[in-house]
């Protein structure tokens, strides 16, 4: 994600500086922090695609949760399988162009795409399991989720001081 950034940062220094501050912006701001945040992904990679391959087949008397099950599968696969945007700079740089009219339309579609696979099942799917738990499951069950707060925090704290770096680097801090 570092390397990520310091190159985007030296691609296109104050892209925003004179930007709008507008949906658009917004737009293309959302659209930087999901590419930062997937590009952290291909060192999980292949435990992504074993984990999506291990739940993609299970099922439970409970139809409902058999669903969600296999789409979380389905969702590790497709984040797994993401293209990620080939070069923010010339995203902004045609809005620019534009006179900030417009965004090219490869920005909503990855937005879009990203939204799609999102889902956000996987607490419900939590919840509905618990009852097929005994009390080793739910012991295992309580130190993922302890580990998975952990991880998510020192990601969310990396996230944060690359995004900083990137704000300040692009211009988007100024104004």
């Amino acid at each position: 994600m570092e390397a990520d950034e310091r190159e985007v940062a030296a691609q296109c220094p104050s892209a925003f500086l004179y930007a709008p501050r507008d949906t658009a912006f917004e737009e293309l701001g959302e659209e930087m922090g999901d590419a930062e945040w997937y590009a952290g992904g291909p060192p999980v990679r292949s435990a992504t695609e074993a984990f999506a391959q291990a739940i993609g087949n299970l099922s439970w008397s409970n139809r409902r949760l058999t669903r969600l099950v296999r789409s979380e599968a389905a969702e590790e696969r497709a984040d797994v399988a993401l293209v990620l945007p080939d070069d923010v700079c010339s995203s902004i740089e045609a809005w620019k162009t534009s006179d900030y009219a417009e965004l090219p339309p490869s920005v909503g579609e990855f937005l879009t795409h990203v939204e799609q696979i999102e889902s956000g099942s996987f607490g419900l799917i939590m919840h509905l399991l618990r009852r097929y738990e005994g009390p080793a499951e739910r012991r295992a069950a309580k130190h993922v989720e302890r580990l998975e707060e952990l991880a998510g925090k020192r990601l969310a704290t990396a996230s944060e001081t690359i995004w900083r770096k990137l704000e300040a680097a692009m211009g988007a801090s100024e104004l």
